[in-house]
């Protein structure tokens, strides 16, 4: 990637074409894309992002294909990953009633309160 910086330039061109200068697409593949969005702490991996592609959820004007590698432009991922819902982990449920793994275990082995050592 290229930059210029022009010194001087809102002398020499007016300000209203200055700010229609769009900002240079940054592309990354699917595998950088998936490594960012671990960094940031989402899970997702590129053939979670394939199928998004197909199902129409990230838009195909923002994509490029290199080869036989599929690019996406980093604000449009950025905007996927905005536009995702929540998701909520699940605690583990126990077989019987609400109870969780983590207390069924302090209980003892078939559910029943632990003997007493005293």
């Amino acid at each position: 990637m290229v930059a210029l910086l022009i010194v001087g330039a809102s002398h020499a061109v007016p300000k209203a074409f200055l700010g229609e200068v769009p900002a240079p697409a940054i592309w990354m593949t699917l595998d950088e894309a998936s490594a960012d969005a671990a960094r940031d702490g989402e899970v997702i991996s590129p053939s979670t992002l394939r199928g998004q592609i197909r199902n129409g959820r990230i838009p195909v004007d923002s994509l490029r294909k290199v080869g036989n590698v599929l690019q996406i432009t980093r604000s449009a991922f950025y905007n996927y990953l905005e536009s995702r819902a929540p998701t909520i982990q699940r605690t583990r449920r126990a077989k019987h009633g609400r109870r969780t793994q983590a207390i069924r275990s302090v209980r003892g082995a078939r559910g029943k309160p632990a003997k007493s050592t005293r």
